[in-house]
């Protein structure tokens, strides 16, 4: 399901999951079994199972969209909380890092959700099938480097180092910069104005929250252009993947792209 590797997600950030998993206190991962609960039984359940047999969320209905979002944010709320207890304080990155995403969630009270969400959603599946799609390619692009800046990032052996260091953050707002000049103008040309303008507003108020603006978004290295493996690696039909966070996308660095939670 679209919003399945949240908690995952947090969790490889964290360090666990890895090969050698950093000291993060007294955490106990049972701790973040009361924040998958909830979204297990909706995955279990009727609406859970509906769901499960679309495909790119383009045919999602409101309440669904409603219900997802709704529980999405509590398990974000309920795995910062739990985080909160294992990531050290001196990690400012991290923990400034969970609030944002959490406080991000707050798009799920927006009257206007369903409507711009699914505004996305047909034309991610419009872009999907383009060949050649600078967007899809680009969003990969970005997605893929990041996670090679991650992964880089925690050599040392400690694997909250890019984020002690600044690196993290600084390496998501390129992301996002690099995605945005990268596909250029292509969900306008594909999918229109309104499309364009959800997702510059998205990506905007993504910037605005991480604080891209100031010095983390500065002094960016210029990145290569996608190659035809970019195009190939991520169906862009579920749109909200493009801002793949910790677990949406929000976890890694990269994955900005035209699409993510509609705002």
């Amino acid at each position: 399901m679209m919003f399945a590797g949240v908690i995952a997600g947090l969790l490889a950030v964290a360090g666990y999951g890895a090969a050698n998993p950093v000291a993060l206190g007294t955490c106990d991962p049972s701790a973040f079994m009361p924040c998958a609960m909830p979204f297990l039984t909706y995955a279990m359940g009727p609406e859970g199972q509906e769901l499960a047999k679309l495909k790119g969320g383009v045919d999602v209905t409101e309440q669904q969209l409603k219900s997802l979002c709704r529980l999405t944010k509590e398990t974000l709320t309920c795995a910062k909380t739990a985080l909160g207890q294992c990531v050290p304080r001196d990690v400012t990155d991290f923990h400034e890092f969970a609030a944002t995403v959490v406080r991000l969630m707050d798009v799920c009270d927006r009257p206007d959700l369903y409507s711009k969400f699914n505004t996305l959603m047909q034309c991610g599946k419009t872009l999907n099938q383009t060949d050649g799609s600078k967007a899809r390619a680009c969003g990969n692009r970005s997605f893929r480097l990041g996670m090679e800046q991650a992964k880089a990032s925690g050599q040392s052996g400690d694997m909250l180092a890019g984020w002690r260091n600044g690196e993290i953050l600084k390496q998501m707002c390129c992301s996002i910069k690099s995605h945005k000049t990268c596909s250029g103008t292509e969900v306008a040309d594909k999918c229109g104005r309104e499309a364009q303008q959800i997702a510059d507003d998205i990506t905007l108020a993504v910037e605005e929250a991480f604080k891209c603006n100031g010095p983390r978004g500065q002094n960016c290295p210029a990145l290569p252009p996608p190659t035809a493996e970019d195009d190939k690696q991520i169906d862009v039909s579920s749109m909200t993947n493009m801002l793949s966070m910790p677990g949406m996308g929000m976890g890694g660095p990269g994955g900005f792209g035209p699409g993510g939670p509609p705002m």
